[in-house]
């Protein structure tokens, strides 16, 4: 928790007004676009599951949506919570 308050407030003690405005809308940014994409993932693995296609195609969505979602995870952790 305390490294989560820091990164909060470090562009504000540093980089002032100016610079902590922009950090929050980057972070912002960088989370309505996770959003947006782990939802579009989701909808892909619930379609993968309960949609009737060949089990191939099915796998294929499955992994694919898996690692969409795991690779905007990382992206966004590292825009978001791990900026130094």
């Amino acid at each position: 928790m305390n490294k989560i308050l820091h990164s909060l407030s470090s562009p504000w003690r540093h980089g002032g007004v100016i610079a902590g405005v922009l950090d929050m809308l980057l972070r912002v940014c960088a989370l309505i676009i996770w959003c947006a994409v782990a939802w579009l993932s989701l909808r892909f693995i619930y379609d993968a599951i309960f949609v009737e296609i060949i089990w191939a195609q099915k796998m294929w969505w499955l992994g694919y949506s898996a690692l969409i979602l795991t690779t905007v995870s990382v992206l966004a952790y590292t825009a978001v919570w791990d900026r130094e």
